[in-house]
């Protein structure tokens, strides 16, 4: 398989908020929907349905990697695009859960 590299679209991204660490982070990597979801309300049914199984509340659940942005963030994958091979990567943010564990 080709790998696309999504660099540019990072460097667009990027460039667009200022090039500043603290804007892309928030901006891209927790406020909005995911690119592999762009309609907002699929996102939206998606993390209900994690937070139910799990117990949480829908905000606690985010989608983050190459699923969120479109692209992998890693350099040593050359910024891969999020592929059908892609995994999906979810940060739950629960002191409930982190002390269950």
């Amino acid at each position: 398989m080709d790998e696309v590299s999504g660099l540019p679209e990072f460097w667009k991204e990027f460039s667009s908020l200022g090039q500043q660490v603290d804007y892309f982070v928030t901006a891209r990597l927790f406020d909005g929907t995911p690119a592999v979801w762009p309609q907002e309300i699929n996102y939206i049914r998606w993390r209900h349905l994690v937070a139910t199984e799990l117990g949480v509340d829908p905000m606690a659940v985010q989608l983050v990697g190459s699923a969120r942005l479109g692209y992998s963030m890693n350099p040593k994958k050359n910024f891969r695009k999020f592929h059908g091979g892609s995994d999906l990567d979810i940060a739950v943010i629960s002191p409930e859960l982190f002390d269950k564990a």
